[in-house]
């Protein structure tokens, strides 16, 4: 829609990681590539803002922690550092540039400091137990101070090496996942064995107190996970700069953030035009969901819409719930992943994409993406089974749900949320299928009443503000309406395997035999006639499906039998049709 282009990594049949790591064996880490690279996909939220302040001429004395869970973007801000530091102009010219674009004087007055050499790694994976070699190996005179170090017999560098070390060149220390590699250590046992924890303890205290007291030559940079480890503790006691991921604005600057990671013309998309194609939805989103607010709240429920585009907000909220609830998920990198592939299978068939273009039937729109970032037992799976049956089910029977596929799909992520609102409530339901035009209220009510008849797995309350929400589970009452509709569970000679569901079959013309003898026969006085309903095969072999006692040969009164249809139209057809067969199957039946 409106000419939305996605970039060109999230076009091809195969989308690439979206992970940021700062080096590679093959050379391809974001800091070893030029800095247009990192600067192309960066928006300047109010976290890279800080981290580029920690790293600027008006810097802080202190050392600086990116704190946050997996999939953040920690390695990301580091690699902005990186080339802060190494390319200093080009991106405080990227700053300035975005300063002057967002009227933010912050970064448009930024001036970064070109005197550092940045020595940046992600030192999860141990390469360098003992961290100073990694320093030895990268600083412009490491090897001579190297020497040094080992001329003099100690287990690690002292504060005295590092400080001549650092005045020669300053730098700035990036090192990512610092908590893993701190945690990962321990000492050798014995008098004569490597003590890895003891001195890495000694040597980030070391590191940390010069980056306080001497920022001209030592600027370090730590990311870690949270604050309740050993990792943490080594820097905390010098009180760095903390970049959290938890500010204000937060939340806006990660819409912003993934939108522009995304799409490589967004921002130049014009306000008009977004506004003009949302015009329905967001007006109907305010009706049904925000008609409590004063009409001065509408134009700010509207920018949150505008703000979100091409995705809904709900959908957005649906997916951070997911995403940043499940262990197994990656957080952002996992939901860039996730939203690209659904706007590549709906961006240009809706104006908005909500939660019903998820389709619960077709891996492409992002369900599998999803699901491959959620699951973890296997739960997601067979609730995604268990919406696939009932969406089937509907189909089958043919029950007037004209938006089936996208209710039954909005119902299915939305029941997958893991907080305890888990479902959606009628309103949101109904704003999940809206497009360019409203949908009738009399007419969504209809459908959705359908629909719960026609699936067994959905659960809810039944007032109209209720949520509704797919479970595992089957609901009694809604598994009757929904069998008694569907012939093929009913249909002679068909098993479970078949269907995926419990099977009936004969059940129900069993008991409409039973109910009309049960009208026919009188309930206070014994019959003067044997009441005989025959079935389904009453024109080849009437006998075969009824009681000994109903048989001819059993037959001790007149009888009254129920055929189940009509013989012939015409009347002289029905008496030959009649004749015919009481004379095979009555006067000449066996015995």
């Amino acid at each position: 829609m409106l000419n939305l282009k996605l970039r060109n990594e999230f076009v091809g049949s195969q989308m690439p990681g979206t992970a940021i790591t700062l080096r590679r064996k093959d050379n391809t880490g974001a800091a070893q590539k030029t800095p247009d690279f990192i600067l192309s996909i960066t928006y300047p939220t109010a976290d890279v803002q800080t981290a580029l302040r920690a790293v600027s001429t008006d810097r802080s004395r202190r050392p600086i922690v990116l704190m946050g869970d997996r999939g953040r973007g920690k390695s990301h801000i580091m690699a902005v550092m990186h080339h802060a530091v190494e390319s200093a102009s080009q991106v405080q010219h990227w700053a300035n540039e975005w300063g002057n674009r967002l009227s933010s004087q912050p970064l448009s007055d930024l001036v970064l400091d070109g005197g550092f050499f940045a020595i940046s790694e992600p030192v999860h994976n141990h390469e360098y137990p003992l961290l100073w070699d990694l320093i030895f190996e990268r600083h412009p005179k490491g090897d001579f101070f190297r020497g040094k170090f080992n001329q003099m017999g100690r287990p690690y560098p002292p504060r005295s090496l590092l400080e001549e070390m650092f005045e020669a060149q300053p730098v700035a220390l990036i090192l990512d996942e610092f908590q893993k590699w701190f945690d990962g250590l321990s000492d050798q046992p014995g008098a004569e064995g490597i003590k890895y924890r003891t001195w890495a303890e000694n040597f980030i205290q070391n590191l940390s107190e010069l980056s306080r007291d001497r920022p001209d030559i030592l600027i370090l940079v730590v990311s870690v996970l949270n604050n309740n480890t050993d990792a943490f503790r080594q820097v905390h006691r010098d009180g760095p700069v903390i970049v959290d991921f938890r500010g204000p604005t937060a939340k806006e600057d990660r819409k912003k953030l993934l939108l522009y990671r995304l799409f490589e013309n967004h921002q130049n998309i014009p306000t008009d035009e977004i506004r003009r194609l949302l015009d329905s939805y967001a007006s109907e989103r305010f009706r049904l969901r925000f008609s409590h607010l004063p009409d001065s709240e509408r134009s700010r429920i509207i920018s949150e819409v505008m703000a979100c585009w091409p995705f809904s907000p709900e959908l957005m909220e649906l997916l951070e719930d997911h995403i940043l609830m499940a262990e197994a998920a990656q957080e952002t990198r996992d939901l860039i992943r996730i939203l690209a592939a659904s706007y590549r299978a709906r961006g240009e068939a809706v104006p908005i994409i909500t939660p019903a273009d998820f389709f619960v039937d077709d891996d492409t729109c992002g369900v599998q993406s999803l699901l491959d970032s959620i699951a973890t037992v296997g739960q997601q799976e067979k609730l995604r089974e268990v919406a696939q049956r009932n969406l089937e089910t509907i189909k089958i029977i043919g029950a007037p749900v004209p938006h089936a596929r996208e209710l039954v799909s909005a119902l299915w992520i939305r029941s997958m949320s893991p907080r305890r609102n888990a479902g959606g409530t009628r309103q949101e339901l109904q704003l999940d299928i809206t497009r360019e035009q409203p949908v009738d209220d009399n007419s969504f009510q209809g459908e959705l009443v359908q629909l719960i008849e026609a699936s067994i797995n959905i659960h809810g309350e039944e007032s109209p503000d209720g949520r509704l929400r797919f479970g595992l589970d089957e609901n009694p009452r809604s598994k009757v309406r929904a069998s008694a509709k569907n012939d093929k569970l009913w249909q002679i000679g068909v098993s479970a395997t078949e269907t995926g569901q419990t099977v009936y079959p004969g059940k129900d013309i069993e008991h409409v035999r039973n109910t009309l003898r049960h009208i026919l026969v009188p309930e206070t006085r014994q019959s003067s006639s044997r009441v005989i309903v025959l079935g389904p095969n009453w024109q080849n072999d009437p006998w075969a499906d009824v009681d000994d006692l109903d048989k001819p040969s059993k037959w001790d009164r007149p009888v009254l039998i129920v055929m189940p249809e009509p013989l012939q139209t015409s009347e002289r057809e029905r008496v030959d049709t009649l004749e015919k067969w009481l004379a095979s199957y009555v006067y000449n039946a066996p015995g």
